[in-house]
């Protein structure tokens, strides 16, 4: 059976993607997870790093300044 992957567009918000992480990871089918930083400050992209790193089924992209939502999806498709 094919895996669900699952986008996380991050923007200066580290807890909101916390919530999100859990509740993916909750989901009685496994799945992958896709986390797009859009830009954020070094603080919160450092606290969604510190969060996914240790998940094996979790990758993050991080962009180096804000691209809006749009070119978000975009990356996650690509």
């Amino acid at each position: 059976m094919a895996r669900t992957t699952v986008l996380i567009k991050s923007y200066n918000r580290p807890g909101l993607v916390k919530e999100a992480l859990k509740s993916c990871l909750d989901q009685t089918q496994a799945c992958n997870v896709l986390i797009v930083d859009d830009g954020s400050s070094s603080q919160a992209a450092e606290a969604v790093v510190k969060l996914a790193t240790a998940l094996p089924n979790v990758d993050i992209v991080a962009l180096k300044k804000n691209l809006g939502p749009a070119h978000v999806n975009n990356i996650a498709i690509s």
